[in-house]
């Protein structure tokens, strides 16, 4: 069994899965030392936005000269341009400059989760590599990275709360687990209420304005948005909120205002089973195996329901039907491949009602690693900030009118993780409630490049359809063997680098593409 071993996703379980929803994992970071470029350090209690070229928050690969290969700094804006008296959020930027001398407009990185920082990703940026674009040679212009307001890497962070997920409750009893997680969001709430915080400005809308301020700071009239993830949330909001900005965007796993993901966390599992028994059906190799992965997780997931397995490393030494799910999503989500032989392992263990010796150690890990991910995360307070208010408006029947399309076996798990989320977001009390302009379809004429997988179970293709509706000038790029974010590999590489140029991509190589 050739099983991958490591990996990021953001659904380990029905709590996190409904406290870390559309999570994506390209994020990036940037490092810190040396000389800055020329500034002086704003006064905090200023109004507006300034920058602040005396302090670098990131630790560079040694190959990277600060000053000369990247220029650093943290923008200094209000926590709530409604109340600029009312305190500031520092946020760590990073410029990695073109190596030659450039007139092209620069790219801006956004991340993905709610919740993705620069932190911890580009110390690893080799000198001559972009940023951002994963494995591919520094594009000649600059790359820009920000980080999202309220995560780890800004001051203040809300990163002070961390929600239990790997409980016996979490996979056995979600009300319970429910019930825990609230109490976890109170105490979150009334920490940072308590540091006064004005956590409502945490918001998508804050974070393009963000953008648009660095921007006119550097200097740079227009800028090129490159978002995964909740990293095309944002992108979309400064589309919307400052189109002259903008000279192109690409957009990887879509997911936009209108489709408000707490209403319709639901539609992209069954489509992304679908569209994998589809591909395996098209391989006789795959094909023997019985290519119908959606009857088969559903027969798999009623069993343990009915009886889970013994185990030593799952919530309450038992593999459950929620384990199965929470490590399933993240599996379709990021190694797509893998789930062929997968599914194979958990119906051998169904069968033979245990984790039988020779059970290799290194599936076990995986198991327990893809079904805890995020179980320690610490960015609850942002997440909850941003979330709860891009979807204020939706309501419980909303949440729960999506169990209707989906199969009963998979109605438990989903309806813990909306509904938790959703009674988390009612606790929540630095929700701001978005006005329906923030909402709307958003709708552009410059270039957009939309990379879609396939058999993406966070931001199906629908939602990429969707957001191409209304956005005349976009290229849509499906990935059928591909699921969450996909700015991985030759095939994606070629086609960002020719969009970058202004030229149109040939797209032959999705089709074949495995992120390779």
């Amino acid at each position: 069994m050739n099983l991958p071993f490591s990996g990021n996703g953001p659904w380990s379980g029905p709590l996190a899965m409904a406290l870390t929803v559309a999570a994506a994992l390209s994020v990036g970071a940037c490092g810190g030392g040396g000389d800055a470029p020329q500034g002086a350090k704003p006064d905090d209690a200023t109004q507006g936005a300034k920058l602040d070229t005396t302090q670098c928050q990131y630790t560079f690969d040694p190959s990277i000269v600060v000053g000369r290969d990247v220029q650093c700094g943290v923008l200094v804006a209000p926590q709530d341009r409604r109340n600029p008296a009312g305190g500031v959020v520092r946020i760590p930027y990073a410029v990695f400059k073109s190596p030659g001398a450039s007139t092209q407009s620069p790219v801006v990185y956004l991340t993905g989760g709610p919740g993705g920082s620069w932190v911890d990703t580009v110390a690893s940026v080799k000198k001559g590599k972009s940023p951002g674009l994963d494995s591919v040679d520094k594009l000649p212009r600059d790359e820009v990275v920000i980080e999202q307001r309220g995560s780890s890497g800004t001051a203040p962070s809300l990163d002070s709360c961390a929600m239990p997920t790997w409980a016996p409750e979490a996979h056995i009893d979600w009300q319970a687990a429910q019930a825990i997680a609230m109490e976890a969001v109170q105490a979150c709430a009334a920490g940072t209420t308590g540091r006064g915080i004005q956590a409502a400005g945490f918001n998508t809308d804050e974070l393009a304005a963000d953008v648009a301020d660095l921007a006119r700071l550097l200097g740079y009239q227009k800028v090129v948005l490159n978002g995964v993830s909740y990293g095309t949330m944002w992108a979309s909001a400064i589309l919307r909120d400052f189109p002259t900005l903008v000279e192109s965007a690409i957009l990887d796993s879509v997911v936009q205002q209108p489709q408000l993901p707490l209403a319709r966390l639901a539609e992209g599992f069954e489509p992304a089973l679908q569209a994998l028994s589809n591909a395996c059906a098209a391989s006789p190799a795959c094909a023997a195996t019985g290519a119908n992965f959606v009857n088969r997780v559903e027969t798999l997931v009623t069993a343990l329901d009915q009886q889970p397995l013994v185990w030593s490393r799952g919530p309450s030494g038992q593999l459950t039907s929620g384990v199965l799910m929470s490590s399933l999503i993240p599996l379709m989500a990021f190694y797509s491949t893998a789930l062929p032989e997968y599914i194979d392992f958990f119906e051998a263990l169904v069968q033979q009602r245990r984790w039988v010796d020779g059970v290799p150690a290194q599936a076990q890990d995986l198991v327990f690693q893809l079904g805890t991910l995020d179980a320690q995360a610490s960015y609850q307070g942002q997440y909850l900030s941003i979330v709860c208010a891009d979807n204020a408006s939706v309501t419980l029947p909303q949440v729960q009118a999506q169990l209707s399309t989906i199969r009963p076996a998979f109605r438990t798990y989903v309806k813990a993780a909306t509904e938790s989320l959703f009674q988390a977001c009612q606790r929540w009390p630095a929700r701001r409630d978005l006005p329906a302009s923030s909402l709307a379809p958003v709708r552009s004429n410059v270039p957009i490049l939309i990379l879609s997988g396939a058999a993406d179970p966070l931001t199906p293709r629908a939602w990429a359809l969707e957001a191409a509706s209304t956005l005349p000038a976009a290229i849509l790029v499906e990935f059928p063997l591909r699921g969450h974010s996909l700015q991985s590999g030759s095939c994606v590489a070629s086609i960002v680098k020719t969009f970058l140029e202004g030229t149109l991509p040939n797209t032959a190589c999705a089709a074949t593409d495995l992120g390779l």
